[in-house]
């Protein structure tokens, strides 16, 4: 008996066309009659069903398989009903919510225009000259691509034998991957922009205060953009428990009414302290915090459309070999909407 389970997960865009003759047990046969067969390919049918009939085709493999002698079909049934454990979180993309994003043609140009605010006006006497302001050439600003790919192979033994969730498994593990490679890009353009704009950085020993965030969102609003997200491990959120309002105010936290303290809370934790909306992700570094204000004013992710990919078989191997690629670019423009605290 042959399982493929590489068309159920779309590896490839070839559909049945690369699923050799099956031998399948009469059990998923008497099944499939019945519409329960939920990941099995034979020759060019392919059987599936969806919601509550996932139950029940396997209870009936199961069912059918309890009397059958044969080892491999007592191995496919536990198999397919076992989630393996998963070692490795899912990966929590985060740069992605600093930038606008900017899909392009592959022959389109990527050029972004830079501003260079030369406007001024002029205070003189009721008969002075105006003074005119001739704009110049307007200038742009390429950033340069990057390709990120990953690949994997499945070898043909491992569709026989493996789950479904196993390759769904190795698929996700792969798309986590590109994503991580994605937030390294993001990030270190981030660091760069922030690094060299004076001001920008701040740093807290030990635990984040209370006191170097509303610093950190009071310069913001003084120079005219205002902080309205901010990236931050959830493990670093636990610092805020300790933190104390109002008791030295005329009205003490203290003493407030229910509601009102309820309201008070919401505000500052649950939709986000002092407004502001949370990215919360444990890919975030935790002796780090990324603020910054609307992404349109910061800068740009360039990227080519969606990520493509490629699929071919290695005879010489026996196995499906499968490609995933895409183009990217990041470019900040305003480093100003850009701010990061770190936590030494």
């Amino acid at each position: 008996m042959t399982i493929k389970f590489i068309d159920c997960l779309k590896f490839n865009n070839r559909g049945n066309d690369v699923m050799a003759s099956e031998q399948v047990p009469n059990f998923v046969q008497a099944a499939a009659a019945k519409g329960n067969v939920i990941w099995l390919t034979k020759g060019s049918t392919k059987l599936e069903v969806k919601g509550s009939a996932e139950l029940q085709a396997l209870q009936e493999a199961m069912r059918q398989a309890g009397a059958s002698s044969s080892r491999e079909d007592h191995e496919m049934i536990g198999a397919a009903a076992r989630e393996p454990i998963r070692l490795l979180a899912r990966y929590k993309e985060w740069t992605q919510f600093f930038y606008a994003p900017m899909s392009l043609g592959m022959t389109e140009d990527n050029a972004i225009p830079t501003d260079q605010p030369i406007g001024s006006a002029f205070i003189s006497s009721p008969e002075g000259r105006v003074n005119f302001i001739r704009p110049g050439v307007q200038q742009w600003y390429r950033p340069g691509f990057y390709e990120i790919k990953a690949g994997l192979s499945v070898l043909w033994r491992t569709l026989q034998t493996a789950s479904w969730a196993i390759l769904q498994r190795r698929m996700e593990e792969t798309a986590d991957a590109i994503a991580y490679k994605r937030d390294v890009l993001g990030k270190a353009v981030m660091d760069t922009a922030i690094a060299a704009t004076s001001g920008h950085t701040s740093t807290v020993a030990t635990s984040l205060t209370k006191s170097t965030l509303d610093a950190v969102i009071a310069a913001a609003v003084q120079i005219g953009f205002p902080i309205t997200q901010m990236a931050i491990n959830p493990g670093r959120l636990v610092d805020m428990s300790s933190w104390t309002f109002g008791s030295t105010s005329a009205i003490p936290y203290s003493f407030a009414p229910e509601g009102v303290r309820q309201q008070f809370y919401d505000k500052l934790f649950a939709e986000g302290y002092g407004g502001l909306r949370y990215i919360i992700s444990h890919n975030v570094p935790m002796a780090s915090i990324y603020l910054s204000g609307d992404p349109s004013e910061t800068g740009y992710k360039q990227d080519h459309g969606q990520a493509r990919s490629m699929s071919d078989v290695n005879i010489h191997d026996m196995a499906d070999e499968h490609i995933i690629y895409e183009d990217i670019a990041h470019y900040v423009g305003n480093a100003y909407n850009l701010w990061k605290i770190t936590i030494t």
